[in-house]
């Protein structure tokens, strides 16, 4: 990989762990709530629901059967993530979840200056 690529990706890496929000929801998962109403298909056989997370703002839609045969089964998810969540176009050069976790908390506890890490609620 050339240096210019090696740089870029490390400060997109750098970029998303910056983001505190992002940081603690790649850490402890979404927060989600709903987002908006229901809505039936026009097909009539798919409900629709839209979850956001509180913390970062990702959308989180969600598929289930309305009728028939499908009734109330799962059928899907798809997201909407806000600009910069995603570490994409990294490719065997994206850390592994593991990773952002840790880094995560060290630099949390490295602008710490009792090396604790208090949460706001």
């Amino acid at each position: 990989m050339p240096r210019q690529k090696k740089k870029a990706a490390a400060d997109k890496v750098r970029s998303a762990l910056s983001n505190e929000s992002y940081g603690w929801c790649r850490t402890l998962r979404h927060s989600w709530d709903l987002a908006g109403p229901l809505t039936v298909e026009s097909n009539g056989r798919e409900l629709h629901y839209a979850l956001v997370c509180v913390r970062c703002g990702t959308m989180r839609i969600d598929v289930m059967g309305f009728k028939g045969t499908i009734a109330g089964q799962f059928l899907g998810r798809y997201y909407k993530h806000p600009k910069g969540y995603l570490l994409t176009g990294l490719g065997d050069k994206r850390p592994k979840a593991a990773t952002l976790r840790q880094q995560f908390f060290v630099g949390l506890l490295d602008q710490s200056p009792t090396g604790k890490i208090a949460i706001n609620s």
